[in-house]
């Protein structure tokens, strides 16, 4: 008796460890987030070791690794972060041979959802597409098997969604579009079976938003519009109805960002800046509660980038460059950044090298040179971990380097890896 009060202590003791992890995690600090999760995998551990140990405290175990896997990548540790999410592929496959039931197998999909993740940021998005594929045909699965539970069906749309992603950002415009249809499909019978549930709706929201950015992409802005502003509906509904969320004022800033791009696109320059402007507003708010929170910075400087490119399109050099270069600023403070804001660091480089010689921006002839030659090398970067998406260097933006031999041969590059693909 005396042994299972202090495996159940130590359970409680565990999981209040995770708890506290995921906190100081969601408050930017990784590195003690990760030490704090670390105590709760070895006490998991420990217990998941002991005879007798049931499916949810081995569960428990693949819970932690996951933690930790997304923890190692955000302290730069590449290597570290794919041998957790292999020992936690391995702990559930185990378990799945052992247990085949349907929370099993939601977590095996869960498991692949990660490792797909992780492999993606480190620049394999082959084998990146085959673990996003086995989360589909698992999900796939659950769902035919039991359509009335609409977690399953909203887990399917998820992996619809994500592989849309990956396509789109390997220059797989069709497919990915393909991908987004079909998440939108599912996630709005979710949505409109389950309206009261804010869950479903943000899910349907994020899909609306992938789906912009797919259009986008695609040289189709006034589409793309539409589906953005779907998204904002959604979550605008979502922010007054729970204003404590700030996920909520998160996304709703994000989703403004992208309608601001998308009209600026299409010229529509006093609306694009209407549209960065609110986005910029929620931002700034909070960045300012909680300064160190990494994703807010990221978009933060995503939001002074898209602004600053808006300010060139409308002839306000001096002004775009002070947004430019404070993207710039907001950036190389992060500790890690992923491929997509080096490819707007380019962009940013790319613009202000643009305005060089132009008297009110600034940036003199000189320093031009050294922007394009930076912005070269931050895009060169970026191909060579896997990045291949031809229609974003057609864009205006970077015809400051259309020029340049470089760059030329990287154009030449991503359109290679994609007639391949």
């Amino acid at each position: 008796m005396a042994g299972q009060r202090d495996a159940r202590s130590r359970r409680a003791l565990a999981g209040a460890y995770f708890e506290l992890g995921e906190l100081i995690r969601q408050i930017g600090d990784p590195k003690e987030a990760l030490a704090v999760h670390r105590k709760a995998l070895a006490l998991r551990r420990e217990l998941a070791a002991a005879e007798g140990a049931d499916v949810e405290t081995r569960l428990d175990v693949a819970r932690s690794l996951r933690a930790e896997s997304i923890l190692l990548y955000h302290t730069g540790d590449p290597t570290g972060t794919l041998a957790a999410v292999e020992d936690q592929k391995q702990v559930v496959e185990q378990l799945e041979a052992e247990h085949p039931n349907d929370e099993i197998l939601s977590a095996l999909a869960q498991s692949d959802l990660t490792c797909g993740y992780m492999l993606f940021l480190l620049g394999n998005s082959e084998s990146a597409l085959k673990a996003y594929q086995r989360a589909l045909a698992i999900r796939q699965q659950l769902a035919d098997a039991k359509p009335s539970v609409a977690e399953y069906q909203s887990d399917l749309a998820e992996s619809h969604d994500v592989i849309g992603l990956l396509l789109v950002l390997t220059g797989k415009q069709e497919q990915a579009l393909a991908a987004w249809r079909k998440a939108l499909a599912i996630s709005q019978r979710v949505a409109e079976t389950r309206p009261t549930v804010p869950r479903f709706q943000f899910a349907l929201a994020r899909i609306y938003d992938g789906l912009g950015w797919c259009l986008l992409s695609m040289g189709r802005p006034v589409e793309a519009a539409e589906a953005d502003r779907n998204a904002l509906d959604i979550m605008q509904k979502l922010v007054d109805e729970h204003p404590a969320v700030t996920r909520y004022q998160d996304k709703l800033a994000n989703f403004q960002f992208n309608l601001g791009r998308e009209l600026d696109r299409q010229k529509r320059l006093p609306e694009a800046s209407t549209a960065l402007e609110k986005g910029l507003a929620i931002l700034q708010k909070l960045t300012k509660a909680d300064p160190n929170n990494e994703s807010y910075n990221r978009e933060l400087g995503e939001n002074y980038a898209f602004r600053g490119g808006a300010r060139v399109h409308a002839g306000q050099p001096a002004e775009a460059v002070a947004d430019l270069r404070r993207a710039l600023e907001i950036w190389a403070a992060l500790p890690n950044l992923d491929i997509e804001i080096q490819v707007e660091r380019s962009r940013a480089l790319a613009l202000q090298s643009g305005l060089g010689g132009d008297a009110k921006s600034g940036v003199s002839k000189t320093e031009a040179g050294t922007l394009a030659d930076q912005s070269v090398a931050v895009l060169a970067a970026a191909v060579k971990t896997g990045w291949a998406l031809p229609s974003e260097l057609k864009e205006p933006d970077f015809d400051p380097l259309r020029g340049r031999a470089d760059f030329q041969r990287l154009v030449a590059e991503v359109k290679a890896k994609v007639e391949t693909k």
